[in-house]
């Protein structure tokens, strides 16, 4: 699992070594005022996801910095099950994406 997460980030890196702290790989490494200067922000996660734990703290700074829009947590699932739309959690998710779609970008 770790070296297949290494491939995508050099994907998206020019400088991985470099960009290691870079709130735009890394948004949770931002410090406060970074944070404070983030548009409204919508994350989600799965509750058997190997990063819903640092999510779910991004989502408390963020709350804390007024800038968490919505923490969407999608039960009995794992990181990758929304990329299955035969899995009744991929229908879920994207059923939820498309109300906050809605809500915040098309009201």
């Amino acid at each position: 699992s770790s070296g297949i997460n290494a491939e995508y980030w050099h994907l998206i890196s020019t400088n991985l070594e470099q960009e290691k702290n870079s709130p735009l790989l890394f948004p949770g490494k931002c410090d406060d005022a970074t944070l404070a200067q983030f548009p409204p922000t919508i994350l989600d996660s799965r509750e058997f996801d190997m990063f819903v734990t640092e999510t779910r703290r991004l989502a408390g700074r963020l709350c804390r910095a007024g800038k968490l829009v919505e923490l969407v947590v999608i039960p009995g699932c794992v990181h990758a099950s929304p990329c299955n739309p035969e899995l009744e959690s991929s229908k879920v998710w994207i059923d939820v994406m498309r109300k906050c779609i809605k809500k915040y970008l098309l009201e």
